[in-house]
């Protein structure tokens, strides 16, 4: 892991604001490419960390001391990171797999994704850098991709360009919202009920699973 990497800069300063919840905790790794996310998550105090990647070149590539396999097979995790993953996964895939995450974390255990770009800002930063991208229709957004300068590789609906918002999470039940305060304007935004993250190119969302009510308490039956 190269100190000098600008990525390697950014995930330092991205995690670096949620290492109070890392440290000392064990975490899934979902998506870790070539095992910086899971070297950053020691960094920063993680007792242990298991790294699932889909690319087995990749996996290979993983420092031999990473526990990555290149498969999902996990059943159970405490705690789950999603770093700059979920842009290049197929849109009508999103939902299932967040929820898939969360009905396999921990009760009191954190979701956290981090460096994908916020769809509801009129800009594509991760692919195309050009204007109001993630708010268009995606045979459009192709076609203006496309006469572009901005070259970009690979398959359209994986390469990127369009983020995620908050309502890809509705769906996940029992979710407490523990995304870092670090600015100013996350305080305003919070104060009026907004999510403090609404207006950040790159959120940082931390999502905590509640606890499981005990079967004897009157309330699960409300």
């Amino acid at each position: 892991m190269s100190v000098s990497d600008p990525r390697v800069h950014t995930m330092r300063k991205n995690l670096g604001l949620i290492s109070d919840i890392i440290s000392g905790k064990s975490w899934y790794d979902f998506g870790c490419g070539f095992g910086t996310s899971s070297q950053m998550l020691f960094e920063l105090g993680a007792s242990d960390v298991f790294g699932y990647e889909p690319n087995r070149d990749r996996v290979k590539k993983c420092p031999a001391d990473l526990k990555v396999t290149a498969q999902d097979t996990i059943d159970a995790f405490d705690n789950v990171l999603v770093y700059g993953v979920l842009e290049h996964v197929y849109p009508e895939q999103r939902r299932e797999l967040l929820y898939s995450l969360w009905s396999r974390l921990a009760p009191g255990g954190y979701m956290v994704i981090a460096d994908t770009p916020n769809r509801l800002l009129p800009y594509d930063p991760h692919t195309t850098h050009l204007p109001f991208i993630p708010w268009l229709p995606e045979r459009v957004s192709h076609y203006i991709a496309e006469l572009s300068k901005r070259r970009w590789v690979g398959d359209w609906r994986q390469c990127g360009w369009r983020g995620l918002w908050l309502g890809d999470f509705s769906h996940l039940p029992k979710r407490i919202q523990r995304s870092p305060l670090s600015r100013r304007r996350h305080e305003i935004l919070t104060r009026f009920g907004l999510h403090p993250h609404l207006i950040d190119p790159w959120p940082v969302w931390v999502w905590q699973k509640d606890p499981i009510l005990p079967a004897e308490d009157p309330a699960i039956f409300a």
